[in-house]
């Protein structure tokens, strides 16, 4: 880092714990530094920036800017990272874009958030890290580092750095992640060197500000869940909000339940329905009910993220066919009438089976309405 006339190295510590003995018991500190002198610094020289970011967002309506300079440099590293708060799982199909000397579209645009750091369908389950590039885990997201040492951007004029969506994207990434519950937190350090002068840089939030997102469910949005009185309007004697990490069985009257006998878990969508049972060949749900019971169950079947193309199933109720189902990237009601006759144990059974074997059955909404 050259200076020409002074340098000073401050670390600030702004948190809650007074400074002290507890302070230190908790944050022991110290440091070293280096300097190296030199009888002149050529006025061409440049001075090193950093700059800190953190924003959460919609992805699909706006990207992350990481960078904003302006002035003659060079980019030469950055921290990444990314978090969809309170849940797990994060998206890492977004593009880093540099637009260089205020171009419109970014001449340098590395695909897939992963790739650029090293790595590939993914980041890694575990950290790992080398002397240029790495990846840590960060809560439930990721965290990623890498330094341009032999391959630095240079810019002439300006310089900036996004992450977000490229044009060729698959469009069910900008439609899922605009979606309310679907808000992503991405923060950033970015390093570079450029000549003086220099466009000022955001200021540095307060600790508290700088915090991480809660870890609260689809934060800063909240989950809409069915209003039981107009459940009950409707006659719906039981409500399986299906893959639902909490209250899967969100309400059941008496002699009413539902248990799966086949399959797992899923709760990686957005909202409204971003949860589901699912299986690679079938799937099978039992509804208990009174024996003898008349009624009609109704079923909501999405394939929001067009899984391997998009799914399809068959569908059966009760040992009813319900045909094959195909096409329902938006989202599917299906109905069908259970008789005294099919109910008389107490047992109607929900069968789904995967018509595509590259992809799975699935199915998020489950009522059973019945007037009786």
């Amino acid at each position: 880092m050259p200076f020409r006339k002074s340098a000073r190295v401050e670390l600030v510590y702004d948190g809650p714990v007074e400074p002290g003995d507890a302070l230190w018991q908790i944050m022991p500190c110290y440091s070293y530094v280096m300097v190296q002198t030199r009888e002149a610094i050529s006025e061409d020289e440049a001075y090193f920036h950093a700059s800190w970011r953190q924003e959460a967002l919609l992805l699909g309506k706006t990207d992350f800017v990481a960078m904003e300079a302006a002035g003659r440099g060079k980019f030469v590293g950055w921290n990444v990272t990314i978090r969809r708060p309170g849940r797990a799982g994060y998206p890492v199909d977004g593009n880093e874009k540099f637009y260089i000397d205020g171009e419109p579209k970014a001449s340098i645009e590395f695909q897939g958030l992963e790739d650029s750091f090293g790595f590939s369908w993914g980041f890694p389950e575990t950290q790992s890290i080398f002397p240029r590039t790495g990846f840590f885990p960060f809560l439930k997201g990721a965290c990623g580092y890498r330094f341009f040492v032999e391959d630095a951007i240079s810019f002439d004029k300006s310089l900036k750095v996004a992450v977000g969506f490229g044009e060729r994207e698959d469009p069910m990434f900008r439609r899922e992640f605009s979606k309310p519950g679907s808000t992503l937190q991405l923060s950033s350090t970015t390093y570079w060197y450029q000549v003086e002068p220099h466009k000022p840089l955001p200021a540095m939030a307060a600790a508290a500000d700088r915090a991480p997102g809660p870890e609260l469910p689809f934060w800063p949005d909240k989950e809409p869940v069915p209003d039981v009185k107009e459940l009950q309007s409707r006659s719906v004697r039981l409500l399986m909000l299906c893959g639902r990490p909490e209250k899967e069985i969100f309400y059941a009257e008496p002699g009413y339940g539902a248990a799966a006998k086949s399959g797992y878990t899923f709760d990686g969508w957005e909202l409204p329905y971003y949860s589901c049972r699912a299986a690679d060949t079938t799937l099978e749900i039992e509804l208990t009910v009174p024996k003898g019971v008349e009624g009609k169950v109704r079923m909501f079947v999405i394939d929001p993220d067009n899984f391997q193309g998009g799914r399809k199933q068959t569908v059966a109720v009760a040992g009813q066919s319900l045909g094959t189902i195909e096409n329902f990237q938006q989202g599917k009601w299906l109905e069908a009438a259970v008789s005294a006759e099919q109910s008389k144990d107490g047992k109607v059974l929900i069968r789904i089976e995967n018509a595509r074997t590259t992809s799975n059955a699935v199915v998020s909404w489950i009522e059973f309405i019945s007037k009786n």
